[in-house]
């Protein structure tokens, strides 16, 4: 698996998406790494359902 399998294609994710998520990790614990691994989960997520982007509903904290 190469680094393009591992990551988001360009505009799959929203700022919106990127805000809430910012907004939550930094409310909790403030670590990047955690916002990161968030953002690729939703990722996975939204693959796996077929959808071609991250909304905000994608997003089950």
């Amino acid at each position: 698996m190469g680094p393009s399998d591992r990551s988001l294609q360009t505009r799959t994710v929203s700022d919106d998406v990127i805000e809430d998520i910012s907004k939550q990790v930094a409310a909790n614990s403030g670590d990047c790494w955690e916002a990161l691994e968030q953002l690729l989960r939703v990722g996975r997520l939204a693959d796996q359902d077929g959808m071609n982007e991250v909304k905000l509903v994608s997003l089950d904290f």
